[in-house]
């Protein structure tokens, strides 16, 4: 929970959570066809929406490949949501390393967790989700109280 902590139901952003929430709303600079909608800096987490304008890059690149072949070399289509993470997570590890005097340590898990929204009301759905997330922090299944934290 290095990112903040959740206090009366509203996230209160620690300097590594500041670092990792400038970062976010700086997509759209890197990425021009990339737009922001919802998102939440949580203690050890963070949710997001992030809207792509360009059909052919939309989706994960990390699904592993059918069949027997010889595993290829991973690329990265510029611009596609793997592309969007990758460079997000980069760029709040190098800064909260600068931060930490800690250059090459590991910020992020490996992953990520995605989904494409397909209609208004599921995007209402997430949005919603995403907004309240502070305020349903106990009920998360990365909740750790703020005992726990320290």
């Amino acid at each position: 929970c290095r990112l903040g902590r959740i206090v009366d139901g509203r996230m209160v952003l620690s300097e590594l959570g500041e670092i990792a929430d400038r970062c976010w709303q700086g997509i759209p600079d890197h990425f021009p066809n990339a737009a922001l909608d919802a998102h939440i800096v949580m203690p050890n987490h963070i949710h997001g929406i992030i809207v792509i304008h360009q059909p052919s890059a939309v989706g994960a690149q990390h699904a592993a490949p059918s069949g027997a072949l010889p595993a290829a070399p991973r690329r990265v289509t510029p611009g596609s949501l793997s592309a969007i993470v990758r460079s997000f997570k980069a760029a709040v590890t190098r800064e909260i390393n600068a931060t930490r005097d800690a250059p090459g340590t590991p910020f992020w898990q490996r992953n990520y967790w995605e989904h494409i929204i397909r209609s208004a009301d599921e995007h209402r759905r997430i949005y919603t989700y995403i907004i309240s997330n502070p305020a349903l922090w106990a009920d998360d299944r990365l909740y750790l109280s703020n005992e726990e934290e320290s």
